[in-house]
């Protein structure tokens, strides 16, 4: 089996992450004592050290399903404390990984984040999108982005089929400096959801 090398190869990535958490994450957000964060798909965990370099009172628990990925996050991040950086194995597809009252989950890319053949990708993201709305607390929001307009267009419309979810910043272009050179950036469009109810 092939070792997954972590292609980031520095640090550049996480200062653009901070800077687009910086500009996109809602200030109330921001001034919470604590708070509970879960990347779904998280992959190499990219954006953990941005996160809690503008968090600083967050926990980060992120989860995929490919174990040779959160390996090399966690080697990633390994200079950050246990308690404020997780990443794990765990079925995304499960209701039971994502936890429960998360005050801010994050999903990247989400037709890319399953495992799974083609043909079940669109109706098994349906459901890990539901089941993420419904592990929010109340007041708790949803940051969402993706390469593709469209993709995130239909993200949004299974989250307004949930009457609990309000999309506070509607799709947004990234504007911030993409990363180098074969660097996997990709969050070109951004949305935002606060759950209500």
């Amino acid at each position: 089996m092939n070792k997954v090398e972590d292609p980031s190869g520095g640090n550049p990535i996480d200062q653009e992450f901070a800077e687009i958490f910086s500009k996109y994450l809602p200030q109330d957000l921001k001034m919470r004592d604590t708070i509970k964060v879960l990347s779904v798909g998280c992959g190499f965990a990219y954006e953990a050290t941005g996160l809690l370099d503008v968090l600083p009172q967050a926990d980060y628990r992120g989860i995929d399903t490919d174990k040779l990925q959160i390996e090399a996050a966690v080697k990633r991040h390994q200079g950050l404390s246990s308690g404020r950086f997780r990443a794990e194995v765990a079925d995304i597809f499960q209701t039971n990984s994502l936890g429960e009252d998360n005050d801010l989950i994050i999903i990247r890319n989400p037709a890319f984040t399953a495992n799974r053949s083609t043909r079940e990708i669109q109706t098994s993201w349906t459901e890990v999108i539901i089941n993420c709305t419904q592990a929010l607390k109340i007041g708790g929001y949803i940051f969402l982005t993706s390469t593709n307009k469209a993709e995130l267009e239909h993200t949004m419309a299974i989250i307004n089929q949930d009457n609990g979810i309000q999309i506070i910043n509607g799709i947004t272009h990234n504007d911030i400096r993409q990363s180098g050179e074969g660097m996997p950036f990709k969050d070109d469009y951004i949305a935002v959801g606060l759950r209500l109810v």
